[in-house]
């Protein structure tokens, strides 16, 4: 991952019409708070990837363009606080539904699923869980979910937490990764 200084956003800034922030993670501190005004004036548009950063901090630039008529689109994971122009990703609800379908539809039998999630606070992932449950509900009444577990997109806990779902409920034939990050 390249890191660019001031002076090259500046630049870059002055080259492009379009400023993409993949990963909001990578945004400085100190352009969330206080953006440059020569940047952005130069904007066109911000489209941005917002996913575990949903907290007040991540809002304050996408906030500032919207009130200044400037597009904001959100990718991959949608930010619920905020009125984005668009957002590009996949159907979460319809995501969840087909999981349900497909557990289904390839276990023939009893199905037995342990859920791992990433953050309850992502929306895609919260999303998808509730179209599962639902769809099992009203749909599936051979699967059963066993438990949620949440493992902050992290592969170790992703882990830890199969093998704890595994060991505490070994009638568990599935496991549904409600997350694109395990």
């Amino acid at each position: 991952m390249t890191f660019v200084d001031d002076d090259e956003v500046e630049e870059i800034a002055g080259q492009l019409l379009v400023i993409v922030f993949f990963h909001a993670i990578v945004i400085p501190d100190e352009l969330l708070v206080q953006p440059q005004e020569n940047i952005l004036r130069r904007m066109d548009v911000l489209v941005i990837d917002f996913l575990h950063r949903m907290h007040e901090r991540i809002e304050i630039l996408p906030h500032r363009l919207i009130d200044q008529d400037i597009p904001v689109l959100t990718v991959n994971s949608d930010c619920e606080k905020i009125d984005c122009f668009a957002f590009v990703g996949c159907d979460a609800a319809a995501s969840g539904r087909t999981a349900a379908a497909m557990i289904e539809l390839l276990l023939r039998s009893e199905a037995y699923v342990g859920v791992l999630y990433g953050n309850q606070a992502v929306p895609v992932h919260r999303i998808r869980m509730e179209a599962l449950k639902q769809c099992v509900t009203e749909e599936h009444p051979h699967i059963h979910l066993v438990e949620r577990m949440e493992t902050l997109d992290d592969d170790i806990l992703s882990y830890k937490a199969t093998l704890d779902l595994l060991k505490r409920h070994p009638e568990i034939n599935t496991i549904y990764v409600a997350a694109g990050g395990q």
